[in-house]
């Protein structure tokens, strides 16, 4: 489980896809790249709609678009956090 609450499991097919998106670039491969990309995109939303706006998924979408919001987001709720984990959970 991430420190945030998100299941092993889930969180360990977001580490399959960063792999899978690694590989792609370094095969210079820009259509492959993009899709899988995609595919790590799409997961991540997946996981935003089951557990919220979680710091671990808002940071990694961050890693993975051009977007800085989702970055900013995370790095708000931890500030307003006291310890600062920036999680809602108790």
């Amino acid at each position: 489980m991430t420190p945030d609450g998100i299941p092993t499991p889930e969180w360990d097919r977001v580490h399959e896809l960063a792999v899978e998106v690694a590989n792609a670039a370094m095969q210079d491969d820009a259509v492959l790249s993009e899709a899988k990309t995609e595919e790590m995109l799409c997961y991540l939303r997946e996981l935003r709609i089951r557990h919220g706006d979680l710091p671990s998924i808002l940071g990694t979408l961050g890693d993975y678009t051009d977007d800085e919001a989702p970055g900013m987001i995370c790095t708000h709720e931890r500030l307003q956090r006291p310890d600062g984990s920036g999680t809602t959970r108790t």
